[in-house]
């Protein structure tokens, strides 16, 4: 019995000198941060938008945006696209979602057809991280279709892309961001 008790008290010794050796080097990689008992602030949005065109140049560029409502033109011979990234640097990223949308109109004298689609949702959750908040998340791409085709006869007169994305921090307050993509025929 006493040597059942002796290997239990250390255990216990053990699994608490892990906890604290936890405690104070758990939250040291760059891109953790510790999740304190408050904040007042929420994630920030950042919507990553790559451009690129084709032709005798090729030419490519990166461009953050943020803010609650972003709107920018692109041209239909552009390749587009989309990531959304969310930043804590208080208490950590939690949740990420994005979702989106887009809506079309192909028309000729007289005639006009309109088309919509619903894109897949992107959604990531990091509750299972309890001590420790990642500082940074980015959800994966979603591809701009510029060149959406019409029926014969018919002509794109209208392409709009419309993305959401909500982020939620460790201390459950949240944000919300959407982006507004139209296509020049």
């Amino acid at each position: 019995m006493k040597t059942f008790l002796a290997a239990v008290a250390l255990l216990g010794l053990a699994a608490l000198l892990l906890t604290n050796a936890c405690r104070s080097r758990c939250c040291e990689d760059p891109g953790l941060v510790n999740i304190p008992a408050s904040d007042a602030s929420a994630p920030e949005l950042i919507w990553m938008i790559t451009r690129a065109t084709g032709g005798g140049t090729p030419t490519s560029s990166i461009a953050p945006y943020s803010g609650e409502s972003i709107s920018i033109t692109v041209s239909k011979t552009e390749t587009v696209k989309v990531f959304l990234m969310a930043r804590d640097e208080q208490s950590g990223v939690k949740r990420v979602k994005s979702t989106g949308g887009f809506g079309q109109k192909c028309s000729s004298s007289g005639t006009a057809i309109f088309y919509d689609g619903i894109l897949s949702e992107y959604s990531q959750n990091l509750t299972f991280i309890r001590k420790c908040g990642v500082i940074e998340w980015m959800l994966p791409e979603y591809t701009v279709d510029t060149q959406r085709g019409c029926p014969v006869g018919l002509n794109m007169t209208e392409l709009v892309y419309a993305f959401r994305g909500v982020a939620e921090n460790n201390k459950g307050i949240s944000d919300t961001s959407n982006l507004l993509i139209s296509v020049r025929p």
